[in-house]
């Protein structure tokens, strides 16, 4: 299931929210009810208020390295790609940038 409930109307686009090296995708969000490894580090946390307050609509992916430096590399970039437009494909969010 999706993070996005209902009509999808009002979102205006996209953000795509990548962490630095050390960081993952669970940074951005708080715990909740299929979020429960989240942590919602607070400069992540603001990220995503802020583009929420503007209509975006937030993506977060973690890099594939889980278990070094957590940084991003080449390799990362199909599965950011296919994570991406899947997600944007099932919450209804194709054609918004």
């Amino acid at each position: 299931p999706g993070a996005l409930a209902g009509n999808t109307s009002h979102i205006k686009g996209v953000l795509l929210a990548a962490h630095g090296c050390g960081g993952s995708a669970t940074d951005f969000f708080d715990p909740s009810e299929g979020c429960e490894g989240c942590i919602g580090q607070p400069v992540e946390r603001y990220i995503v208020k802020n583009a929420l307050e503007r209509g975006l609509a937030v993506i977060a992916v973690s890099s594939s390295d889980r278990e070094g430096s957590r940084c991003w590399g080449q390799s990362d970039r199909e599965a950011v790609t296919f994570a991406l437009t899947s997600t944007m494909r099932q919450e209804g969010l194709v054609g918004k940038k």
